[in-house]
């Protein structure tokens, strides 16, 4: 007799070796695993990835709408001075048919106001507002209000013309640093200015012919510079003034004589 046959079956236990976590079994040709991570691997990996994603589209949607938050924050800002500019004005409601939209720090203004005045001082009011770099003025004026006219026009740019011609703006040589006689004069150009509304004014700079021609226009730009600020630090609204500096262009005398070359080293005031 096999007493082996007559033993009861029973599975056998095959044992990894310590180092591994999974112990196996088999039994009637299945195999069956306990310990390890199964189907959980791969389950977890899945998961992890689809975080992975949620949180990289959070990421994209913050940058995509970062722009238009900003944007908005420098409308809010920009309205806010408005508000306060209509307040200064004793009108506090001149501005509220101006639409603003803000597009790269620029400033886009529409809809009417009541007077010039009024759309100047809107102007300067948004160039007030930290992060704003330009303003596109569309605006209009109301049906009604007086533009500088042709008159004011002429009689300020022939005021100017005889203050410059009496006392010629002058500049240390070869720099863009005002001569302190100039001062006076420009101090009375900045009260004249101040007394008009809604002129825009341009200053050109010019120089005589001698030395490099870029380098000129690149002085005349200066100089042209620092009439202008020396104007706003007298008063003068900003977003009234423009500088543009010509060079040796457009001569008034002989660049060959002493003379002449020292009229065509001047400041022109243009008003319109």
């Amino acid at each position: 007799m096999n007493i082996g046959s007559a033993l009861p079956q029973r599975p056998l236990l095959m044992v990894a070796p310590s180092g591994n976590r999974r112990t196996t079994a088999r039994r009637g040709g299945a195999i069956y695993g306990s310990g390890g991570d199964g189907g959980l691997g791969p389950l977890m990996r899945t998961i992890g990835l689809v975080v992975l994603v949620i949180l990289l589209l959070v990421l994209i949607a913050k940058n995509c709408t970062g722009g238009d938050s900003e944007e908005a924050s420098l409308q809010d800002q920009v309205e806010l001075q408005l508000a306060l500019a209509a307040q200064s004005t004793g009108d506090g409601t001149v501005y509220e048919g101006v639409d603003v939209t803000i597009t790269d720090k620029t400033v886009v203004l529409t809809g009417e106001v009541p007077t010039n005045a009024d759309k100047l001082n809107a102007k300067q009011a948004a160039l007030r507002t930290d992060g704003i770099e330009d303003v596109v003025d569309n605006l209009t004026v109301a049906a009604g209000a007086t533009p500088p006219g042709p008159g004011d026009v002429a009689g300020l740019q022939n005021q100017l013309n005889e203050l410059v011609l009496a006392e010629p703006i002058q500049f240390t040589v070869g720099s863009a640093e005002l001569e302190a006689e100039s001062n006076t004069t420009l101090d009375r150009v900045a009260q004249a200015i101040s007394s008009s509304d809604g002129v825009i004014i341009e200053i050109r700079g010019y120089t005589d012919s001698q030395g490099d021609s870029d380098e000129n226009r690149i002085l005349s730009q200066e100089r042209a510079d620092t009439v202008r600020q020396y104007l706003i630090d007298r008063g003068v609204e900003a977003i009234s003034l423009s500088s543009v500096g010509l060079g040796e262009a457009n001569p008034i005398a002989d660049n060959e004589t002493e003379e002449g070359r020292a009229r065509n080293r001047r400041i022109e005031f243009v008003v319109t």
